[in-house]
């Protein structure tokens, strides 16, 4: 009977040791998984820094949603909002450039790697995953064409999305004017309907169903007018979206195009460097050796050096007209942008 005894008390020792281990156990795997949900909301942040410089210092920027500073600075803004900044300095044209929000892939991939489910929600909703591109940017008054641009693949791509965003609207609104008129043909019916037994007898309680009958169709119809109106406004704001794509197309191959000619004329420019020294090491020797041959090589050089200055020239007339050009459409673009963002506060 001891036997039987201890033996029971042995079993029910390992079982609550087993218990203790097991609850111990699931406590450390949950607390891992709160710790590292959202491993990119905590290696980022929800923010950004974005330092912001000019030339000469002293301007004010000011962001789309009115935050503001006076360069050399830094901005703090949100990663999953797209940002517009508006430099202004006395004496000189006001400048702007757009921040656009862009996948951190690295991040992003340890992020669904490490916390799949919970910690991918929790970095959607904060914006972990996402970064503000350009990452600093610097606004040249004296030589604007030294100033930050926009990334030419986020110019189209968030244009892109913003018609998707526009489409999807458009259909919600469509689908509420037609549940507003459905709604707004029974509430007709009922009145219709009240009506009749009105005529058929007349009470206070079928006068009082007619009362009521006539204030909810009168609520049905406000309700429809406004889905109307909210569909009016969607169907423009989608009209409005698909010009903008159309500006943000020519907007993207116009900065390409500007970076392009920068590198070239800079390209260019190290030629014509490189072409000085090579005429100056030419001059040293026919200084020293007065000969045929040395005369030779100063000539070639000198004419060397004039060609890739005629080259530095025609680079610098190609970035000009480049950056003219861009200019041009990304006022354009801005325009366009100003006036569904003006049309959406006054609607909203």
């Amino acid at each position: 009977m001891k036997n039987v005894l201890y033996r029971w008390i042995e079993i029910k020792s390992i079982s609550k040791r087993y218990i203790f281990n097991s609850v111990g156990l699931m406590s450390l795997m949950i607390s891992g998984m709160i710790l590292l949900s959202g491993c990119a909301t905590i290696i980022n942040g929800s923010k950004q820094n974005i330092p912001v410089t000019s030339e000469p210092p002293g301007a004010r920027i000011t962001t789309n949603d009115g935050l503001s500073i006076i360069t050399p600075g830094k901005l703090n803004l949100v990663r999953k909002k797209n940002y517009a900044l508006t430099a202004k300095h006395h004496r000189f044209e006001t400048q702007y450039v757009r921040l656009y929000k862009d996948a951190s892939k690295g991040v992003a991939i340890a992020s669904g790697v490490l916390t799949p489910g919970i910690g991918q929600i929790i970095d959607k909703i904060s914006g972990g995953t996402l970064e503000l591109v350009p990452k600093k940017v610097h606004f040249d008054f004296k030589n604007p064409k030294l100033s930050t641009v926009e990334k030419p693949r986020l110019v189209e791509l968030w244009a892109k999305e913003r018609v998707k965003k526009a489409a999807k609207s458009k259909i919600k609104a469509e689908n509420s004017v037609k549940s507003a008129n459905n709604k707004l043909s029974q509430a007709e019916n009922n009145v219709e309907k009240a009506e009749r037994e009105l005529l058929k007898k007349e009470n206070p309680k079928t006068q009082q169903k007619l009362r009521s009958a006539l204030e909810k169709l009168a609520v049905k119809k406000e309700k429809a007018e406004e889905s109307q109106r909210s569909m009016d406004f969607a169907n423009w704001r989608f009209e409005q979206t698909k010009k903008i794509l159309v500006i943000s197309k020519e907007a993207k191959i116009a900065i390409e195009s500007k970076l392009k000619a920068d590198e070239f004329a800079k390209s260019e420019a190290e030629k014509v460097l490189k072409a000085k020294k090579n005429f100056r090491t030419a001059e040293n020797k026919a200084f020293k050796k007065s000969n045929e041959k040395s005369r030779q090589g100063l000539a070639r050089a000198f004419r060397e050096l004039d060609e890739k200055r005629r080259s530095e020239e025609d680079a610098k007339k190609q970035m000009e007209c480049a950056y003219k050009e861009m200019g041009g459409i990304r006022k354009k673009l801005k325009a366009a942008e100003d006036l569904l963002i003006s049309k959406e506060a006054w609607f909203d």
